[in-house]
């Protein structure tokens, strides 16, 4: 069984009884108020990109592992060489010894 998520008229009333603005809440979340807005009308559903970080953030939608980003490796990604954390460029990227 998925994880519970909360309906849209639940987000909103919680941002009254908290006295927290939408705007204030995309601040403290690093979110454009705008599009954080079209997620909490409705306008925009949330299926990909920042619209889906902002509804998992928000509950609107159960955060989880995908097998599409479970592998994936940034351009530039901490790993620990000789002790030491450091940046190194994905495997890819990497120079061919």
């Amino acid at each position: 069984m998925g994880a519970t998520t909360l309906e849209l008229s639940d987000i909103r009333q919680a941002f009254v009884d908290e006295g927290l603005s939408i705007t204030e809440w995309a601040d403290r979340h690093g979110f454009p108020r705008g599009s954080v807005y079209a997620v909490l009308s409705g306008r925009c559903q949330g299926r990909r990109g920042q619209a889906h970080r902002i509804a998992v953030a928000l509950g609107l939608k159960a955060s989880h592992t995908s097998i599409l980003t479970e592998n994936a490796t940034s351009p530039a990604s901490p790993v620990l060489v000789d002790g030491a954390s450091t940046l190194v460029a994905a495997e890819e990227d990497a120079p061919m010894s």
